[in-house]
This record gives structure tokens, sequence and C-alpha cells, in this order.
């Protein structure tokens, strides 16, 4: 399982993260700053990753293009990098069912109670 973190994603989660994920890295890993949504989606696309995001854009080219890569968009208003390692701790057995599953699911929402 390899998971990229979006730039709206603190670079520092994918450290904190890989004990929990294994492979995490961050577009700033690959020199993906500031760059182009579709250009990361591609990437990930092309090196078997997952994409981690706040952003809505990812979500809406996977309704049109499918998957890979799989998306897991977490929607919640800003949230330090703490909470949102913790968000994403917590969610931790559903992500990786997710990962692993060979369907047609190409998008995990991970809602913040406090927003809706």
């Amino acid at each position: 399982m390899k998971i990229l973190l979006d730039q709206n994603l603190s670079f520092k989660l994918a450290n904190k993260l890989k004990p929990i994920f294994g492979e995490v890295f961050h577009v700033k890993d690959f020199d993906l700053l500031n760059t182009k949504d579709s250009v990361i989606w591609q990437f990930a696309k092309t090196n078997n990753f997952s994409i981690i995001s706040f952003d809505s854009d990812f979500y809406d080219i996977s309704i049109l293009n499918g998957y890979p890569p799989k998306i897991i968009w977490i929607r919640t208003f800003d949230q330090t990098s703490k909470n949102i390692e913790a968000i994403l701790t917590n969610f931790q057995k559903q992500i990786i069912q997710f990962l692993s599953e060979n369907d047609d699911n190409s998008c995990l929402e991970i809602l913040d109670k406090n927003i809706f």
C-alpha cells in the first residue's frame, strides 16, 4: 500500500503515518508542490499510489476516470496536523480495507462529524 499526501496536508504527516500505513509520501517528496491535480493524479496512477487530500478535485477526477488511484477525501474544516493524524488513525481499519479492496469504489470519504 502506497499513499501520497496532497500538498494541502503537512509533509510532516508522512513520517507520522508510516508506522500505521506503510509507504506514505508527500507530493513534496516528488517535486510536485503547486502542481495541477491532474498531474498529481497521473503520477499516482502511474506509480501505484492512493491519494489522501482535502481537495474535492480529486473526487471529481475519480468520478470521471474511476481508479486507480483510489482517493481518501478528508471532508473537514481546517485542522491541525495532529488532528488530521488522529482522524486518519481513527479510520485506520476502514482505510486499509478500502485500499485493499478490488472493487469499483474509487473514493473513501471521511467526514468530520462537527461540520455535517
